[in-house]
């Protein structure tokens, strides 16, 4: 008996421990290759003049940064979160929320150092280079 609630201790204390080591903390995103920075270089195949660039930083708990020249040369960012989407098909969405209301939404493609980004509103296609 003495040996059976020695083993029976044993194993609560490992239960216990394996508890604590596990996170209660604020939630987060597996890794994606849209983490990181993306410049915008093209739009519908047209290279973008220095006025006319964004940036988009995409930060792994789904929050983020974008920025643009907003009047030229006055650089300007704002707070946004995102969430991307896999239809049935396979085809993978981008929503974005910009910190003053709306949703932007792209059909997205990730290449190794650029993503396709087509504008479900305007079917513009953009192209940013990852920084």
């Amino acid at each position: 008996m003495k040996k059976i609630s020695k083993s029976l201790l044993t194993l609560c204390l490992v239960l216990v421990a394996m508890a604590g080591l596990t996170s209660c903390g604020d939630e987060y995103y597996d890794y994606s290759p849209l983490q990181g920075g993306w410049e915008l270089v093209e739009i519908d195949g047209v290279p973008v003049a220095e006025p006319y660039v964004s940036e988009f930083t995409f930060y792994s708990d789904g929050t983020g940064v974008y920025g643009q020249y907003n009047p030229y040369p006055q650089w300007t960012t704002f707070r946004i979160t995102w969430e991307t989407e896999i239809a049935p098909g396979g085809a993978e969405y981008l929503y974005i929320y910009p910190a003053g209301g709306g949703v932007w939404s792209y059909m997205i493609r990730l290449y190794p150092t650029f993503m396709e980004l087509t504008d479900l509103d305007t079917g513009q296609r953009l192209i940013y280079n990852a920084i």
